[in-house]
């Protein structure tokens, strides 16, 4: 018995590697561990983000469509549109700006350096 979820999606519509954030990704990842390889962003926020996007946290991250890849993508970046609490980003009041803000990949990195100088 052939399953209807399977069949709807087709091989050659499955993405091998997929770029996320600027974070190449393997398509054969579930998307709830894919995206917590993206640095800044953990296992818990991507279950609130595909939460949010109501996107299935245990398919394949590789048949997800280009529309879905970019929702996940402008959520990364702006998180603070999905209704994620305050207490849920990584850079609580700034000492620069005062705001609350979540920083990924390289600007997380280079925040922290310029914080520790």
């Amino acid at each position: 018995m052939e399953c209807s979820f399977i069949s709807k999606l087709s091989v050659e519509e499955f993405k091998h590697i997929l770029r996320i954030a600027g974070k190449d990704i393997e398509g054969s990842k579930k998307s709830v561990v894919a995206l917590s390889e993206v640095k800044g962003v953990g296992y818990n926020l991507s279950q609130v983000i595909l939460q949010s996007l109501n996107i299935n946290p245990y398919i394949r991250v590789g048949f997800l469509t280009d529309k879905e890849l970019s929702d996940i993508e402008n959520s990364i970046r702006n998180i603070g549109t999905i209704g994620v609490p305050n207490w849920f980003l990584n850079r609580r009041k700034d000492m620069d700006s005062g705001a609350d803000i979540h920083l990924i990949t390289s600007d997380l990195d280079f925040t922290k350096t310029n914080d520790i100088e």
